[in-house]
Formats: C-alpha cells, sequence, structure tokens
C-alpha cells in the first residue's frame, strides 16, 4: 500500500471507530472489541499473519516485517494463560531493528486446534517448535511471560541451537519461595481462581491480580473486556484444567535453568501477586549465570504497567550479548 493510502485508510478507521455509540459496546461487544483491535495492531504497524501446522493447529501471529531478510534478528513473544499476542502492541513499536513475532498459542487469540487438542504444556512448546520450523525463522531471540514463559524454557530446553537468547518474565515453572496472599489461597482451595472471568463481576478481580495498579475502566470498555473474556469461557477452562492438573508446573523450569546453554534474563515485576518475585532470587541460586532485573512497582504484565522500562531492559540486554559490531545499530535502530 502507498504511503498516502496508507494514511487515508488508517484515518478512514480511526474515524469509524470514533463515530461508534457506545450502545454498540453494549449490542455489539465483541465486533466492537475486534474493531479496536484492529486499529490497534494498525498503529503498531504489524500485519496479521497465519500459519497451518502438521497438527491441524492454525496459529495466528502478528509481524512487524514479514519481509526481513534472513540476517535481520527475530524476536518470538508469548504471552500468557488467557492472553493473546495483542498484549505486545506496544512493545512491539520499540524494536525497529528486529523482525518482531508475537503469536497466540494453542487455546489463545485467533489460533485454532482440533477439537480434542492436548493443551498439556509440553504439547505447546511442541506447537512452538512446529511453528517456527514453518516459518524457518533463524535461531529467535525468545520472551515469554507467565504461561508463554514455561513454555519458552521448555522450548529452549529442547531446541537450543534454535534460541539466541532467553527472557523469562514473571514466568510460571520457577516455585516461590515466598509465596503472594492470592497464591496461598488458590494453593488451598483449588476453585478459587480469580483468573478465569466466569460472569462480568470477575473482570475487576482479574485486573487486579494481574496489575499492581489497575485502571478505572469506563462502564463500555469494562464491557468490552467482559464479553471477550466470557466468549473465551469453555477454551480458558480447558487450558487451566490441563494446566493447573499437572502440578509439576509449578517448578518445571528449576532443573532445566542451570542446564541453559544461551543468555537468560528473568524480568519481574516486584509486585507481581501470581508468582511473587522471590523467584528470581530462587532461579540465581540455583544457576547463578542467570541476569535478572526487578521492576518496582509492577505488577504480573510488565509489557502493559511499563512498557518503556520492559522496552529499555530487552534492548540492553539484546545488545549486550550481540556481537561488539553490532551493539550500537540495534540499541539506536539504525
Amino acid at each position: 500500500m502507498k504511503p498516502l493510502n496508507k494514511i487515508a485508510a488508517g484515518a478512514a478507521l480511526v474515524s469509524a471507530l470514533v463515530a461508534l455509540p457506545i450502545a454498540a459496546c453494549y449490542t455489539a461487544p465483541l465486533q466492537t472489541a475486534a474493531g479496536i483491535t484492529q486499529l490497534q495492531r494498525y498503529l503498531s504497524g504489524a500485519s496479521y499473519q497465519q500459519v497451518s501446522l502438521a497438527s491441524g493447529v492454525s496459529m495466528a501471529y502478528l509481524d512487524s516485517d514479514s519481509s526481513a531478510t534472513a540476517d535481520k534478528p527475530v524476536l518470538l513473544l508469548l504471552h500468557g494463560i488467557t492472553s493473546s499476542k495483542d498484549i505486545w502492541l506496544e512493545i512491539l513499536q520499540n524494536f525497529p531493528s528486529y523482525r518482531v513475532i508475537a503469536v497466540d498459542m494453542p487455546g489463545h487469540g485467533d489460533s485454532r486446534e482440533p477439537q480434542d487438542f492436548d493443551y498439556a504444556v509440553e504439547n505447546l512448546s511442541a506447537q512452538l517448535a512446529a511453528f517456527i520450523q514453518q516459518l524457518e525463522l533463524p535461531p529467535v531471540h525468545l520472551v515469554g511471560n507467565s504461561l508463554g514463559g514455561l513454555v519458552a524454557g521448555l522450548y529452549t530446553a529442547e531446541h537450543p541451537k534454535q534460541v539466541q537468547s532467553l527472557v523469562l518474565m514473571n514466568s510460571a515453572g520457577i516455585d516461590p519461595p515466598q509465596k503472594s496472599m492470592l497464591m496461598q489461597k488458590a494453593l488451598t482451595d483449588r476453585s478459587y481462581n480469580p483468573l478465569l472471568v466466569q460472569s462480568p463481576e470477575d473482570l475487576s478481580p482479574k485486573l487486579a491480580a494481574v496489575l499492581a495498579r489497575p485502571p478505572q475502566l469506563p462502564p463500555p470498555i469494562k464491557q468490552l473486556m467482559s464479553a471477550r473474556e466470557l466468549s473465551r469461557l469453555k477454551a480458558n477452562s480447558q487450558l487451566f484444567a490441563a494446566v493447573l492438573d499437572d502440578e509439576s508446573n509449578l517448578n518445571k523450569l528449576e532443573a532445566l535453568l542451570p542446564k541453559f546453554a544461551v543468555p537468560t534474563l528473568l524480568l519481574w515485576g516486584d509486585r507481581d501477586q501470581i508468582f511473587h518475585f522471590s523467584a528470581v532470587s530462587k532461579a540465581r541460586r540455583l544457576a547463578p549465570a542467570l541476569r535478572s532485573h526487578i521492576i518496582p512497582d509492577c505488577g504480573h504484565l510488565p509489557m502493559l504497567e511499563a512498557t518503556a522500562e520492559t522496552a529499555a531492559v530487552l534492548q540492553q540486554f539484546f545488545a549486550d550479548i550481540a556481537p561488539k559490531g553490532q551493539r550500537a545499530a540495534l540499541l539506536t535502530g539504525v
């Protein structure tokens, strides 16, 4: 698309969304939410793509540069449970020197899978391997948040030559020695799960669980978010059942940490109510070579609550491990 045509198309999309009546948030919430997401993706500069795997899984992803040459470094982003690729939209715009790919894992977002699909984390890692192979990606910088961190760690252990670096962001798979109050309650009451939205009233507790500073949302926005969560209730329930039924997932990465052969960074919010940041000190005792960065006054989702700091820490980490001749260009984007 020519620049002027692209600008005109973007302006038309913005105008259309601004003109949406508030009533649409209630009468057609899913369609309205989809329109807003489309605009956000457009503004990020990423293209929406899908790829079909031999397993029958169709994986959706956002790609900042689908025509990139093989020498352009690839940053691959994995979201957490019940989330999607779109949670990375703000981060995605901070890496012009990279081909940035944010993918929907099976059971999430726009990805689709067979009816009898196995949501075990080992299978999610296997689908990630098939996705990377299908796209013929060079070794990637792999960043995973929460469940995505556990999947990224498993993939790195199985395919170390396909990973340039690993970032575990508020990751599952490392059992924190200190438990948050939320985690203590979840461990004693298996029916308690503030991350699973089963009614519109459940949205606020979920936001309070994952964000250190949950925003006060206008009612129409809460309606959109609740509708999206409720539309995925069956899939989200299946995901939680698969992940929580395997109690070894709580510490599954601990034995792997000392064996990682790639540069690895632990990035954590100090107010994470899911996985307490004491997981970082435990991980570094297990594997002293690991790097770490704690973000103050930040919860489970640093890419949302501390976008600028998260991007800066990632940029510096990737530059530090790059060949000397490439470091300045990676940091400046020139």
